[in-house]
């Protein structure tokens, strides 16, 4: 009787577990789909070949961003290093792109505060570059300090004219002048036309007395007549029309200059008192002054912003890996079942890693429950004793330091809530990985062992399989089999900036 109410406790178990195992198994086959979809990443790295460009200035640029030709991208930075005081971009563009030899490189902003991507226009002869080859032409951002400082001095530039034409026509004697001027060429016009009209009436007398011979005389006499006063004509009226033209605008030339004069005297006590300002803290007067001409204070602000900035930049190198791994236990029918594993791993450097994670155990904790009942029937007393298996739900812990020496890891803290060490290997370039795992030392059993074996066929899902407890003398080894799922902070944020209202960079 006491096995079979076991063995009937172990059916529903199984049949509960078998069925939150399917539920689980196809939420995590949703995201997996949503995840490809969102981010369009592929199950391998796309091929291609390397490019380099070289910029004047780089600022904001960074590795893994887009290279893009008429908004599409075609390829993604892979280095920035500076080469002879000039940025040096490593770019790998996707093997079906062709780049031609005139091809520009251009660094522009997505949006106004967007992150930094590489246009390239693809101009010229069909005559393209090959792997390992440099794009000649580049620009890169413009520099708006520079810019600020060269607009700067065009204005003062400017101001200096302006206070020049204000001197030269500043004043009515200098608009009397002006004037007088005008009136004399237009006297001297109507002279000329007076001049040109008495000559016509005295070549048409000679003419009618000269003699044959001078007939070719006679003709240049009669274009003379015809054709000069009409250009005099309308060389007096173009005169006449500039004449009126000065004469109407003068006051609003006049008007427009006493303005900027004005303005220009405005001006002037505002830079005077400027000028003053920074004379003042040039001297080291006032408590501005003192700051900026006081070495000690300088050197200790230069200092605390060094420091400030590693500290910023530690923090920006630290990298975030999360990762969910989900497995279905085999054999021992009271332990089967989905474990899952939620694991943070932070990475101050390449070198070493700090591991956190929760898992959720289907064995949990297990206890037999024993309950002895007495019976007394025809003064003879009977005693039964039942013995029932409990389990209860029960999450453990990680919390680990690894260390990295290329493709071996070497790891050891707390391990599933016990003491233990732990190693993994990657070869095939990182898409197989070996692990190894021992903890509980103090169980009289061995120590529990596992081994799993991890196949990536893209850079974010993989497939596992392996053993646990093999080294238990008492009971048999547990196998599994499962997937997993694995994001940096990197990918996180480039899945956000899909989503409608996401952050952009």
């Amino acid at each position: 009787e006491e096995g079979e109410k076991l063995s009937e406790y172990k059916k529903q178990v199984l049949s509960t577990e078998a069925k939150v195992g399917f539920f689980s198994a196809i939420i995590m086959i949703l995201l997996i789909f949503v995840a490809i979809k969102l981010t369009g990443w592929k199950w391998s790295e796309r091929k291609g070949y390397i490019l380099y460009a070289y910029f004047d200035n780089v600022e904001g640029l960074s590795p893994e961003a887009a290279i893009a030709i008429a908004g599409i991208k075609v390829g993604k930075v892979v280095k920035v290093s500076l080469v002879s005081n000039r940025a040096r971009v490593k770019l790998k563009i996707f093997s079906r792109i062709k780049i031609k030899k005139n091809a520009v490189a251009i660094i522009r902003t997505k949006g106004i505060l967007g992150e930094k991507y590489i246009e390239i226009k693809n101009q010229g002869p069909e005559v393209f570059l090959s792997d390992g080859e440099t794009i000649k032409k580049s620009m890169s951002p413009p520099d708006f300090e520079k810019m600020i400082n060269e607009l700067s001095v065009v204005t003062l530039r400017l101001g200096k004219i302006a206070s020049s034409l204000s001197s030269v026509f500043a004043g009515k004697s200098n608009q009397k002048k002006l004037a007088s001027i005008v009136d004399n060429v237009r006297l001297s016009v109507i002279n000329l036309n007076n001049f040109i009209q008495d000559l016509n009436k005295k070549v048409r007398v000679v003419n009618g007395e000269v003699v044959p011979a001078l007939k070719n005389f006679k003709d240049i006499s009669y274009q003379v007549k015809r054709d000069l006063p009409v250009i005099v004509n309308k060389y007096n009226e173009i005169v006449t029309n500039l004449g009126n033209v000065l004469k109407k605008s003068s006051q609003d030339i006049n008007k427009s200059l006493a303005d900027l004069k004005q303005s220009m005297e405005d001006i002037e006590p505002a830079l005077k008192n400027l000028k003053e300002v920074l004379q003042k803290l040039n001297k080291g007067k006032g408590t501005i002054g003192k700051l900026l001409t006081d070495e000690t204070t300088i050197n200790r602000i230069n200092t605390s912003v060094k420091k400030v900035n590693t500290i910023l930049d530690k923090i920006n190198a630290i990298a975030v890996r999360i990762d969910y791994q989900g497995e279905y236990q085999l054999n021992r029918s009271a332990e089967a079942g989905w474990k899952s594993y939620f694991n943070f791993s932070f990475d101050p450097d390449k070198k070493k890693s700090y591991i956190f994670g929760i898992v959720d155990d289907p064995t949990g904790r297990t206890t037999w429950k024993e309950e002895t009942v007495i019976t007394e029937s025809g003064g003879a007393s009977t005693e039964k004793t039942t013995r029932e298996y409990i389990r209860e739900n029960k999450l453990k812990v990680n919390l680990e330091y690894a260390r990295h020496f290329g493709s071996l890891t070497l790891r050891g803290g707390i391990i599933q809530n016990k003491g233990g060490i732990g190693f993994d290997y990657s070869f095939l370039n990182r898409h197989l990985q070996f692990t190894l795992e021992a903890f509980d030392f103090g169980r009289s059993t061995n120590p529990y062992l596992r081994g799993r074996l991890a196949f990536w066929p893209w850079r974010y899902f993989y497939l596992v399989g392996g053993s646990s407890d093999f080294m238990n003398y008492k009971e048999p080894p547990i196998y599994f089999m499962g997937a997993g799922i694995t994001f940096t902070d990197s990918d996180l944020k480039y899945v956000f900036s899909f989503l409608p209202g996401g952050v952009s960079k």
